[in-house]
């Protein structure tokens, strides 16, 4: 693992084609033994997220009342069950996350899989995704990133204003099988990249804390839209290629050989 790693949120989500009525409030009781037994013991109501944004005071966001948050023992895997998706991501508050590699991450999505499928069997999956986000500091973009995913970012520093500016951000979708190809639709199966600065104290996702100083985010979403059944070894088989192709994509095409140089 890189020991400066600039990753702030890897999160997997599986959406169903409809709302799927074992997973509605009033199921709430199987659901909260199921994720006990995966491994996932404290619970609470999606009563929303509140961010302290210091002396811009604190951003309240609203919950969701058919959703259902869950957390490991130590609060480093936190999993969010609604009646339309489930989503596990790390928990980061506020020194980094505890991410330590895909395969890792992939049992823990398939220790929730296992422990749901008492209650869902095998029911559709209509969407599955992968996703990562890196928070990269304005001068580590400038040498890490390759063309096109560092945008038009001359980022001349300006002393007066003690701080450097980026601009235009960088959106593709990237088809698998096709030589990884730079699109403007989406395919069934593939990556969404999407590139762009955030300055301080922006909120990228309600479970991400915000940052002092201006980043820039490289947030890279895998996804299949290919139906497959709710099963253990069909979501690791997806889970595991998702994971892979991104990697591949992220190392391959995005950043150059300076990004394990500049954060190990």
């Amino acid at each position: 693992m890189l020991s400066r790693s600039p990753l702030i949120m890897v999160l997997a989500q599986i959406r169903f084609p409809m709302e799927v009525i074992g997973l509605k409030p009033a199921n709430f009781v199987a659901v909260d033994a199921a994720m006990n037994a995966a491994g996932f013991p404290l619970v609470k109501n999606d009563t929303g997220a509140s961010v302290n944004l210091g002396m811009g005071g604190t951003l309240q966001f609203p919950g969701n009342p058919e959703s259902r948050m869950y957390y490991t023992a130590d609060l480093s895997f936190a999993v969010t069950i609604n009646p339309s998706f489930f989503s596990l991501y790390c928990v980061d508050r506020g020194d980094g996350i505890p991410y330590v590699g895909h395969e890792a991450f992939v049992e823990k999505l398939c220790d929730v899989v296992r422990g749901l499928e008492s209650i869902l069997g095998g029911i559709a999956v209509g969407r599955i995704g992968y996703r990562y986000v890196d928070a990269l500091r304005i001068p580590d973009a400038l040498d890490v990133l390759r063309e096109p995913f560092r945008g038009a970012v001359s980022l001349a520093k300006d002393d007066d204003l003690g701080f450097s500016v980026a601009s235009t951000t960088v959106e593709a979708f990237l088809a698998f099988g096709e030589g990884v190809s730079l699109g403007s639709e989406p395919a069934p199966e593939g990556i969404h990249v999407a590139c762009g600065t955030v300055v301080p104290q922006a909120i990228i996702d309600p479970a991400i804390p915000p940052k002092a100083d201006s980043r820039w985010i490289v947030d890279i979403d895998a996804y299949s839209t290919v139906g497959f059944s709710f099963l253990e070894r069909d979501v690791r088989k997806r889970a595991l290629s998702l994971a892979e192709e991104s990697r591949r994509l992220f190392y391959g095409r995005i950043v150059n050989d300076q990004f394990d140089t500049r954060f190990e």
